[in-house]
């Protein structure tokens, strides 16, 4: 039985508790936002792009960077003790605005903050900060092209751009603190007069 919300029986909540946190390789259910248990959705078999993103994880991003912010029992946070998640269940653990503040905080420390697509404006930054000598602005890049955008690419799949927006929310913030902090640097470099090549 698929258990929602409080109206849950004390039995069959407790059972699937006892399957969430058995930290076996077969679990079927997680905790939602709301502390839920409902059923793990698949990510294997996924053959198109809007099934990838369904069935992928949300908020990576900020997971990479704050997820252990509440101290989960999870082996990606460095809890390997009995009952903890296992790596590939993390993946589904929900990220809050707390994490995305935390995540911000984070980035607002780093040396440097770069944005793929301002790579090339931010060569110079980079000579000047670092002191290189030359610096390859499309090997960075990974082999995506300056214009690529999903957004674009998908714009006549308005339910894929919708689960894009409704699944990375905190990250599509975390990218826009990202560029303003990429773009306060460009300015930094260019008030104290350095030249942009």
């Amino acid at each position: 039985a698929e258990t929602k919300g409080a109206g849950a029986s004390t039995s069959t909540s407790s059972a699937l508790s006892s399957v969430y946190s058995s930290g076996g390789a077969t679990q079927k259910y997680m905790k939602d936002a709301n502390g839920n248990i409902v059923k793990k959705p698949k990510v294997e078999g996924a053959t198109t792009f809007a099934e990838y993103v369904k069935c992928g994880e949300s908020n990576v991003m900020v997971k990479r960077i704050c997820g252990c912010l509440d101290y989960p029992k999870a082996q990606s946070c460095g809890d390997y003790s009995e009952g903890s998640v296992i790596d590939a269940h993390f993946r589904h653990h929900p990220m809050t605005r707390a994490h995305l503040e935390c995540a911000k905080k984070r980035l607002d420390h780093f040396s440097v903050v770069l944005v793929t697509e301002m790579m090339e404006e931010a060569a110079p930054f980079l000579r000047w900060k670092f002191g290189w000598e030359s610096v390859d602005t499309h090997a960075a890049r990974g082999g995506t092209s300056r214009g690529s955008s999903a957004l674009e690419e998908f714009k006549n799949e308005p339910e894929t751009i919708q689960m894009l927006h409704d699944k990375h929310d905190l990250d599509l913030e975390l990218y826009e603190h990202a560029v303003s902090l990429l773009c306060q640097d460009l300015a930094k470099m260019k008030e104290l007069g350095m030249q942009l090549r």
